[in-house]
């Protein structure tokens, strides 16, 4: 919410109220937005999903983002009482001083995956991997690219350094086990074939297909059942400490981590 001097001196549009004469009457300083921020960044990503071989099947995915500039433009006023428009090229924003945003954390994340799968017992699928998860480091407080905003208006402690919030990888994995569902049984009719004459033998009756074996038991009830269990943050690896910016009261950045570490867990699909 900017000032009362802040609102006067960029005469907001609703928000000064004059008298025909310009005399001044009123000011509402309420929530304005005085300022974007602007975000540069790329997306990249590759997957390769392999055939299945005798031995099984491959399949591996990545995907990551790369932020490279911040550019905030906010209302500065001036001490002459002229309000202007400034725009800093910001790094690492994290936590900030002067009411701007409150930050955007790593400026390069990546998630990549590789998974085996095999087909077993007919249609049943067997299935395990491991997901990589990797959030670069960051400033825990707002600067801008050339480091040159005062470490004392940030609001830092002596000696006035800006702490670097280090950056953050852990593995995941999974097992899951599908049971399929039964074979469906069709019928075969055998090709025509020719006489000694040359002439056109019609195909016979439809061969009867094999009776299917009884699906009774605890067989018929698995159909279509996954079974799944794994472990998030399998080493057990603590997020970086963060104690200015992006929410770091609690001792970490809580856009970018989250304090549960390595835990264990379980899933029983049924589908119909």
């Amino acid at each position: 919410m900017p000032g009362a001097g802040t609102v006067l001196a960029a005469n907001l549009p609703g928000s000064v109220v004059r008298s025909p004469n310009g005399t001044l009457q009123g000011i509402f300083a309420n929530f304005t937005n005085l300022g974007t921020l602007l975000v540069d960044g790329i997306e990249f990503g590759a997957s390769y999903v392999s055939k299945e071989y005798s031995w099984g099947k491959l399949d591996f995915d990545a995907n990551a983002a790369y932020m490279y500039n911040y550019a905030l433009k906010q209302l500065e006023v001036e001490a002459n009482g002229f309000a202007h428009f400034l725009v800093t090229n910001l790094t690492d924003v994290a936590g900030s001083p002067s009411g701007s945003p409150p930050g955007s954390g790593p400026d390069f994340k990546i998630v990549a995956s590789l998974y085996y799968s095999k087909h077993l017992f007919g249609n049943d699928l067997f299935r395990t991997g491991f997901t990589l998860n990797y959030y670069s480091s960051e400033l825990d407080n707002t600067n801008d690219g050339h480091g040159t905003i005062p470490a004392a208006s940030a609001g830092l402690l002596q000696p006035h350094y800006i702490h670097l919030v280090g950056d953050w990888t852990t593995l995941d994995w999974q097992i899951s086990y599908e049971f399929g569902p039964p074979t469906e049984i069709t019928a075969e009719t055998p090709k025509p074939g020719y006489n000694k004459e040359g002439k056109q033998i019609v195909g016979e009756k439809a061969i009867a297909p094999a009776p299917e074996t009884t699906h009774r038991g605890w067989r018929s009830l698995l159909d279509n059942v996954t079974f799944t269990a794994g472990i998030k943050n399998v080493f057990d690896v603590r997020p970086p400490l963060a104690f200015v910016g992006n929410g770091a009261y609690q001792g970490y950045d809580t856009y970018a981590a989250n304090p549960i570490q390595r835990f264990f867990y379980g899933q029983i699909e049924k589908k119909w």
